[in-house]
This record gives structure tokens, sequence and C-alpha cells, in this order.
């Protein structure tokens, strides 16, 4: 009996710890005069549903490719790069978007494709001053200059990522194997990051 009223217990703090958590967040959000600074794309604020964000993205030259609830894709130009995919994905409950992905067209040499690495990642250092967190490393048996490079990254044995803070968000420029080696950007809003993921403990929560 004793184990039964410590799990309903449990239950219980839990559900009022995330009642109070909501508060909190209402309180916080009631109390905020100032109207909140988004983190931009394309001189776009990274906020609204899909559809006002599909709406304002696609006014700065992109197209859509195709949607779902949760997620639009693009397609279209980026930083004079022609066939790019740009996707936008929202938070679980309101829809709010709240992250972005460029994946810029497959690159089929690692020196390409570092140098494109290279390229972004000085261009956004000039934007936003020095990276917080870079990871640039092969892991066994890989090394630079093997030859096998791109095996590597196929195999999740390169990490090759910049992460870079702002007052309102992020941007990571890293490598990555999707269906070919790409060179990829992500931006991120802080506030509906942090909205996302209440989103998504919540419905958690509701769950048990």
């Amino acid at each position: 009996g004793s184990n039964l009223m410590f799990n309903l217990n449990n239950l219980t703090m839990k559900r009022l710890l995330y009642l109070l958590g909501v508060l909190i967040l209402s309180v916080t959000s009631y109390a905020q005069v100032e109207p909140i600074e988004h983190f931009t794309f394309k001189g776009v604020p990274i906020d609204g549903t899909l559809a006002e964000f599909g709406q304002k993205l696609t006014a700065t030259g992109l197209t859509i490719n195709q949607k779902t609830d949760e997620v639009i894709e693009f397609k279209g130009n980026f930083g004079g790069t022609d066939d790019c995919k740009v996707i936008a994905f929202s938070t679980p409950e309101t829809g709010q978007v709240y992250s972005l992905m460029v994946i810029f067209p497959e690159v089929d040499t690692w020196y390409s494709l570092k140098a494109d690495y290279k390229e972004y990642k000085t261009m956004l250092t000039s934007k936003y001053g020095k990276a917080q967190t870079t990871v640039e490393r092969f892991s066994d048996p890989y090394y630079e200059g093997d030859g096998y490079e791109m095996q590597a990254l196929r195999l999740n044995k390169v990490s090759y990522a910049s992460f870079f803070h702002t007052d309102n968000g992020e941007v990571t420029v890293a490598l990555s194997y999707m269906n070919g080696a790409h060179l990829v950007l992500v931006y991120t809003d802080k506030h509906n990051d942090a909205l996302n993921e209440s989103e998504t403990n919540a419905m958690k929560y509701s769950d048990l």
C-alpha cells in the first residue's frame, strides 16, 4: 500500500510542479511589457504559425516544396546558392515556428565540403562573434587525409559543428550526411525554443 501511496504522491507532485510551471509562464508573459524580439532568418522573425511564417518567407523568394501540420519545406536560393532546402519546424501544441534548417546541395568531395564549412563559419564569426562551441574531429579509425573522409561522415565518424549564440537565438553550422554529404545551417529562436520544450513536456505529463 505504501508503494502505491508514494507513486500517487509522486504523480501529484509532478502535476503540481507542472501547474506551477504553467502559472509562472503565464505570469511572466503577462508581465512582459516590452514585445519579445525574435531571432530572424532572412530578415523574417522566427515566430508565428507555419502558415504566417510561410507567407513571409515566400516573400523573400523561397517557394514551398511540401508541408505537414508541423513542418514546411521550402526550396530556393540561400546565400547565393541555388537548390537549397529550408525546413521550418513548429511547436507541437500552439504550432509556433521555433527552428529552421538550411540544407545546402550535396557535395561530393571532402575538401569542397570542408571549404564551404570554413567559409560559412568565417561569415558567421564576423556577424555574431566567435563561436561558443566548436567540434571538429574524426573518430577512430578515421582521420583527415586518409582518403576516406566521406565514408567517415556517412558512418557518423566525423563531428564538424560550430555554435553561435546571441541574445535571441542560436545559429549552428555543421556537416551532415543525409542521403549525401551536405553543409547544414540551423537557426533557432530562443523564446520559441523554450515554448517548444514546455509544450513537449506538457504533452509528456498529460500522458501520465
